[in-house]
């Protein structure tokens, strides 16, 4: 059979679409297209052409700088954002179980000095706001036996910041409850920045301590018949914090 015979236009379309994409890849930044004789035939090569770019001055932020070689929040005033802040407490039921527990009203400042060795921060905690997942656990750490949350609905913790190194620093401060003031120190560290959606510079820190709430006069407990306490004295703390930074004049 001899050769078959194409579409008529089919060749104009060929071309056509040929040209087409060859002017496509030619628009793309850094590619070079080259041409050459190879057996009688035109041949073409896109050869792309990779440039080494300096990304440095594409993620440095406003809301952060370096300092000994660690980046760290911009010096100024950060707004804890009590919508993606976490302050938990750990404590241990028949001295086994872990039971975990909440506040979920939270608010605060951050003040980042131009030497973070010279932060501070203020927080205030809503204590009615106390959540463990079970509501007759959560009243009964509402009453008197506890917070007693009609008399000191709040708590307060004050603190500075007594050495930075990184990433990580020390936060003493004085942790209020129930009117009672106690010395606290805390870990803290920087886990890193965040620009979000809606033009916010976000810092976001995670801290953890360890108390004995009998320091603040916390001593309800019930005693065991095989000798042991039905809550720990011991509790551990642990929070995770976004701030969010307030340009001046804010």
């Amino acid at each position: 059979m001899g050769p078959q015979q194409g579409r008529p236009g089919a060749d104009l379309i060929g071309v056509g679409r040929h040209t087409a994409a060859r002017d496509h890849v030619r628009s793309i930044p850094g590619m070079n297209v080259r041409t050459h004789m190879f057996g009688g035939m035109c041949v073409r090569t896109y050869v792309l052409n990779f440039v080494e770019v300096d990304m440095t001055e594409h993620t440095v932020s406003p809301a952060t700088r370096a300092v000994d070689g660690y980046q760290v929040p911009a010096a100024g005033r950060w707004r804890i954002d009590p919508g993606h802040t976490s302050v938990e407490f750990v404590g241990r039921h028949f001295m086994l179980t872990k039971v975990r527990g909440r506040f979920t009203d939270v608010e605060g400042v951050i003040v980042v000095g131009d030497d973070p060795a010279d932060s501070r921060v203020d927080v205030r905690i809503g204590m009615a706001s106390v959540d463990t997942g079970f509501d007759q656990r959560d009243e009964h750490l509402r009453s008197p036996d506890f917070f007693d949350v009609s008399r000191h609905p709040d708590a307060s913790f004050t603190g500075e910041v007594t050495d930075w190194t990184g990433n990580t620093a020390k936060l003493v401060g004085h942790l209020t409850i129930v009117g009672v003031v106690r010395p606290v120190t805390l870990d803290v560290e920087y886990l890193g920045h965040a620009a979000d959606p809606w033009g916010s510079e976000r810092a976001v820190f995670s801290a953890r301590t360890e108390i004995d709430r009998e320091d603040w006069g916390l001593t309800w407990n019930m005693v065991l018949e095989s000798g042991g306490i039905l809550v720990s004295r011991k509790i551990q703390i642990e929070i995770e914090a976004e701030a969010v930074f307030q340009p001046a004049g804010q």
